[in-house]
């Protein structure tokens, strides 16, 4: 292969595509974009002042020991928590029902005969109130600690009883569930970049073959030449993006307001490590599927005929996009660990592995490194139909065809 005339094509593809309106409008809008989605989550925790819901108790067990400051205190200051009477309780529950003055429960205790523990009424205007589980649990402690106290037991034995007995939860195999939203992000992109670039070089050839620039093209200089400089050419433009979306993340991340926190961000606890990594699957991923659509594309004599050559191929990289998404919930399933060592998924797979939890140093050099061999086999393998297809016009070859002018170079 020509150096001087790989490095002509790869300019020359470069310069053509970074020039264009398209790629102006669409780098201009994914930078607006991700400062927009990177700072959005923060800016509107920040400006949000919705005032916190309120609950009002009605507390007639007067042996029961409960106000709305112990509530306050004991319950955290979710809620804001008052005293009511029940001869107001029409009133309460027409404002309950209305949603007035921020109303979300109402809670009625009555007491009972005897020691028996008081009935407690929990009015609400949503099922899934978020403090009737905490609630209960508390009401449940209050009453044992108050028949503990009427059975004579000391403050400390009461303590001793009332013990909450502790716990560690250790985690085999971690996982970062605080990284879904960024991962899921980046998997969009990853999806998005590979099947742009990928369709792009496409496009190209079989728009070159079918105005008949390529014949010109392989007159001067040799077709393997010139498809590597093309794809090559073409994966710099999308390098070209990815700094710049960095940069938009970067900035967006800055102009979270300090008070709404850093953890606010889109992009909170992304290391460089999960951008290295994610430059080189969309590499090695552009590498293995540009090449097959450049062979694709070199087959057909149509632009029209793309679509359909291509479907195949296009599909196949649409399912690894699914299972990623699904991998993002279960990393650790025996299927996602199976499909991210088979070529065509491994870039989506085993990123999402990568991003949810920690994936064995060994597991992820041996992917890289299939990877990277289906790449050089793909290349081999699309170099040579690239040679034969760029000089077929007419009806699009079948694969029989193409394997019979494969074995006759």
């Amino acid at each position: 292969m020509n150096v001087r005339q790989f490095l002509n094509v790869l300019s020359f593809t470069y310069k053509e595509r970074v020039r264009t309106r398209a790629f102006l409008v669409t780098t201009t809008l994914m930078f607006v974009i991700m400062i927009i989605v990177s700072a959005g989550p923060a800016i509107l925790s920040a400006f949000s002042h919705n005032s916190p819901s309120r609950i009002v108790v009605v507390n007639e067990a007067r042996q029961f020991p409960l106000s709305s400051t112990r509530l306050r205190t004991q319950m955290g200051g979710g809620y804001i928590w008052q005293s009511g009477r029940l001869p107001n309780l029409p009133i309460l529950r027409n404002e309950l029902k209305r949603g007035q003055d921020n109303l979300d429960g109402i809670v009625i205790i009555q007491p009972q005969v005897a020691a028996a523990p008081p009935i407690v009424t929990t009015i609400v205007r949503n099922a899934n109130a978020a403090f009737v589980g905490p609630l209960q649990t508390y009401l449940q402690s209050l009453y044992s600690l108050t028949a503990m106290r009427r059975q004579g037991l000391t403050a400390a034995q009461d303590a001793l009883v009332m013990a909450k007995v502790p716990m560690r939860l250790v985690q085999v195999i971690p996982t970062h569930q605080n990284l879904f939203l960024p991962i899921y992000f980046l998997e969009m992109l990853l999806y998005m970049f590979v099947l742009l670039y990928g369709s792009m070089a496409m496009m190209s050839v079989a728009a070159e073959k079918s105005s008949r620039v390529q014949e010109l093209l392989i007159a001067n200089v040799r077709p393997v030449t010139l498809l590597y400089g093309k794809l090559v050419g073409i994966s710099l433009v999308g390098l070209t993006q990815y700094p710049l979306i960095l940069l938009a993340a970067y900035i967006g991340s800055h102009l979270t307001p300090a008070e709404a926190g850093a953890a606010h961000s889109m992009f909170h606890g992304l290391t460089p490590w999960l951008l290295s990594l994610f430059v080189v699957f969309f590499l090695l991923g552009f590498f293995l599927f540009a090449m097959l659509y450049a062979a694709v594309g070199s087959l057909v004599s149509r632009v029209e005929d793309v679509t359909q050559a291509s479907s195949p191929i296009t599909m196949t990289f649409v399912i690894s996009f699914t299972a990623a998404i699904f991998a993002l919930g279960a990393p650790n399933s025996a299927w996602v660990i199976a499909l991210s060592f088979i070529p065509n998924f491994i870039p989506m797979l085993m990123f999402a592995r990568e991003g949810m939890t920690t994936v064995p140093p060994i597991q992820l050099a041996a992917a890289i490194a299939i990877l990277t061999c289906s790449v050089l086999v793909s290349g081999y393998i699309s170099a040579r139909i690239y040679r034969v297809g760029v000089t077929l016009y007419g009806k699009r070859p079948t694969i029989r065809e193409v394997w019979a002018l494969l074995r006759a170079q």
